[in-house]
């Protein structure tokens, strides 16, 4: 699918949209099954943290109405900061004197010296061209939602040409950095450059798991939705968030576990919150004995009974075993302490 420009007709992004939801674009794999459309301006990791707000001129009206339309075809928006790196080998003409047998970094655009301070009287404009491409590497980082909330945390997602609007976007275009190591005896030297951009990530909501979960990440990004996500009114996206965060939980991640018990009780799941003991190590000192009581009261102590026992068995100290049963005693009814 090609972006139209946003002067014409919404009607056209219609158009594309409903093509794309009925895969009529038969000759077009898309990795992942999303687009990433290259904004006019380039964004920091703090400006992104702001999510659209951060958005200037035409970048901000593309946004504005393209996410009208997209809603309408159950398409998600996000931003992102796209790194894209060639490496290989410099080009040999005119690189051989000792001048030239420096490792550097240059910023286009910019001065810049090299590692060792020197950077034998070349500007940026002399870094020397490419003579043969070797690897190319193109990621993803800083997902953000339109929100500005991040939704893979640290990790990087992978990104093919294919994915990107326009095509082939850095051709003919002078690199962002360069980063130079001139030849040393009979090695033939090396030369990076990279591209940073920031784009658009158009995706449908059905495919969003795949993207956000492609690479490892997500976890963080899953707890969010399911600490705001409405408990009267639970969709499945909620609950694949929490199928998500609780898959990962461990006994090392003690905020998260306090984070998906509150949730639990919130949305009255006593699988969930059986599920979040077990993870969690089933221990009592990992959750505070108020949250513990709390969970009774909202579940009734039959529910929980098993998981009371199962908490107790591993806790190696004998003052928190007293102290949690002693906690317990003064809020059982009458016919639960007789048992």
């Amino acid at each position: 699918p090609v972006l139209p420009d946003m002067s014409e007709a919404v009607s056209r992004l219609r158009h594309v949209l409903r093509k794309w939801q009925k895969s009529a674009y038969e000759n077009e794999e898309l990795p992942n099954n999303f687009v990433a459309y290259l904004l006019e301006h380039k964004y920091s990791e703090m400006n992104l943290r702001l999510g659209k707000k951060c958005l200037k001129g035409a970048d901000a009206h593309l946004v504005t109405n393209l996410g009208i339309v997209a809603a309408e075809f159950g398409y998600n928006l996000y931003l992102a900061n796209l790194v894209y790196c060639v490496s290989g080998t410099p080009d040999s003409d005119g690189y051989n004197d000792y001048s030239y047998r420096k490792r550097g970094r240059y910023r286009y655009g910019y001065e810049s010296d090299s590692d060792d301070g020197y950077n034998g009287g070349r500007g940026v404009d002399n870094t020397p061209g490419m003579e043969e491409v070797i690897d190319t590497s193109m990621t993803l980082k800083n997902v953000v939602d339109l929100e500005g909330s991040s939704i893979v945390g640290t990790t990087s997602l992978a990104v093919s040409q294919e994915n990107l609007i326009p095509e082939d976007p850095f051709e003919d275009v002078d690199p962002d950095e360069a980063n130079y190591e001139g030849y040393m005896g009979n090695y033939a030297g090396s030369l990076d450059h990279w591209y940073r951009r920031t784009v658009l990530i158009i995706i449908h909501e059905d495919d969003v798991d795949g993207m956000i979960y492609s690479g490892g990440g997500g976890i963080e990004y899953a707890l969010h939705c399911v600490r705001k996500a409405d408990p009267n009114n639970l969709t499945s996206k909620d609950r694949r968030a929490a199928n998500t965060v609780l898959t990962s939980l461990n006994a090392t991640q003690k905020a998260t576990a306090t984070a998906m018990f509150e949730c639990a009780l919130k949305w009255k799941h006593i699988e969930m919150w059986k599920m979040v003991i077990k993870k969690s190590g089933s221990l009592i000192t990992t959750f505070e004995i108020g949250k513990l009581i709390e969970a009774w009261k909202v579940f009734g102590f039959e529910r929980v009974r098993q998981s009371f026992e199962d908490m107790l068995q591993p806790t190696l100290r004998l003052g928190a075993r007293v102290e949690f049963i002693q906690a317990l005693a003064p809020h059982a009814k009458a016919d639960e302490s007789e048992m």
